[in-house]
């Protein structure tokens, strides 16, 4: 894409930008009209029209065709041209004359936008979503790029952002859908400018984590098996007690909003981010940075072999799976496939008992079907809600006695056993698929 129509698209949206108050609007324009292409392009427009990104000198404006290179992008416009003179540490009439020469009739747009012309009605609070909306994992499809992926644990707790508030002067914890969370860890020795990125897991699963390290570090499994720790850990999240005996584990970092001068971190590769964790790897006693388990080459073919041993290695010990993140790949604030996750899944075939009716958008349909089988020395009871086309929802709930009594494929991450009661349930249960080809399951 050209910089003159990069610069076009963005004008465009500045201009609805300016003719509407409403904030709800604003953020409608902007999901509608910043595509991915220009996202980053964007962010840093809305970084610099906030006070941020200052050159220290004004631009003004000349009618003459520009003399730079037209793929450059707005990133690298100021990287490479508008902030040399910062770099130089010369702000004379010569410099800034050579750098509007360089801008040619382009000054027009950069003159208004780091003179802070532009009138948006944005500040802090409307990019801070942006900024504090984490990297979202695809799943592996058994396919990886030519490229080098570091594998990580796939972590089994409760996803946390956390970034220094200036205003208020104090760390602040947020899940990934920005509500604060009830948590405070030890992060005095953090850089304050930076957004960590990480998840809040017991003792216990750290405890496990570790385990998975070394055994993945000496090429084999152990005996030792953790049960899971989630519910628990979430439920002390969100209690009130001031003492939690939880621990934050750090798995990538970004840039909070960059001073002039400094290269914003998201725009640097994971390798590069990753490099930026190590000096904070022993600094608090309740704040872990996440190992890498290995690294391995996308384009070579053992590689899969080599991911997949991994991931028995982990899952024996009670881990949920691995993650696999592109070595060369920016952060990015949405669902990427330079961020992978594969998880080992089981499946157990239960009889249907009763249907429940659906709620909100399934108002009027099937909403879950409750299951059991017997297991051990008791039952497994569970209601599964997710795995229907909206076709099965609609037919059954109009159905139900072509339903109830029927076998049912159920794909699950793991079994727990209830705390209150002598019955276990399952972890992530899904439909898989209705059993049309038995009438009843070995273990009834």
């Amino acid at each position: 894409m050209k910089l003159i129509d990069r610069l076009n698209v963005i004008e465009s949206v500045f201009d609805e930008l300016e003719n509407t108050s409403s904030m709800l609007d604003k953020k409608r324009i902007i999901e509608e009209n910043v595509f991915d292409e220009i996202k980053e392009d964007f962010d840093f427009c809305i970084e610099v029209s906030i006070g941020h990104h200052r050159l220290g000198y004004t631009i003004y404006e000349i009618y003459s065709a520009p003399k730079l290179d037209e793929n450059l992008t707005i990133v690298e416009v100021y990287q490479k041209i508008l902030n040399k003179p910062n770099e130089d540490n010369d702000h004379s009439i010569a410099k800034v004359n050579d750098v509007v020469t360089q801008l040619g009739y382009y000054s027009y747009f950069f003159a208004k936008l780091f003179n802070r012309e532009y009138k948006l009605g944005i500040g802090k609070s409307i990019i801070s979503d942006r900024f504090l909306s984490p990297m979202l994992a695809k799943k592996f499809d058994g396919k990886l790029k030519n490229a080098y992926y570091a594998i990580t644990e796939k972590l089994d707790g409760n996803r946390c952002i956390a970034f220094y508030d200036d205003d208020n002067d104090k760390w602040k914890f947020m899940s990934r859908n920005h509500k604060p969370l009830h948590v405070d860890f030890d992060m005095e020795n953090f850089d304050k400018s930076k957004i960590y990125d990480g998840e809040i897991l017991s003792p216990e699963q750290v405890r496990m984590s570790q385990e998975i390290f070394d055994a993945v570090v000496r090429h084999n499994q152990t005996n030792n098996y953790y049960d899971s720790q989630f519910n628990k850990t979430s439920g002390l999240i969100n209690s009130k007690m001031q003492n939690k005996d939880l621990i934050y584990n750090i798995f990538d970092i970004y840039h909070m909003l960059p001073s002039c001068g400094r290269r914003p971190d998201n725009y640097q590769s994971y390798r590069n981010r990753r490099a930026m964790l190590s000096p904070f790897h022993e600094n608090s006693e309740n704040v872990r940075i996440l190992p890498m388990l290995k690294v391995i080459d996308g384009g070579d073919e053992s590689s899969i072999e080599d991911l997949y041993k991994t991931l028995d290695i982990v899952t024996s010990i009670g881990g949920e799976g691995i993650m696999l993140n592109n070595m060369d790949a920016k952060y990015v604030y949405t669902r990427t496939d330079d961020l992978l996750k594969v998880k080992k899944t089981y499946s157990i075939d239960m009889k249907v008992y009763a249907i429940e009716a659906g709620r909100g958008k399934y108002l009027g349909q099937l909403g879950a079907i409750k299951c059991k089988v017997n297991f051990k020395d008791s039952v497994i009871d569970v209601d599964v809600g997710t795995g229907f086309t909206d076709y099965q929802r609609l037919y059954y709930s109009c159905h139900q006695d072509e339903l109830i009594g029927k076998i049912v494929e159920v794909e699950y991450a793991s079994i727990s056993k209830s705390k209150t009661s002598n019955t276990y349930s399952l972890r992530f249960p899904r439909l898989k698929r209705i059993r049309l080809d038995k009438d009843s399951v070995s273990t009834d």
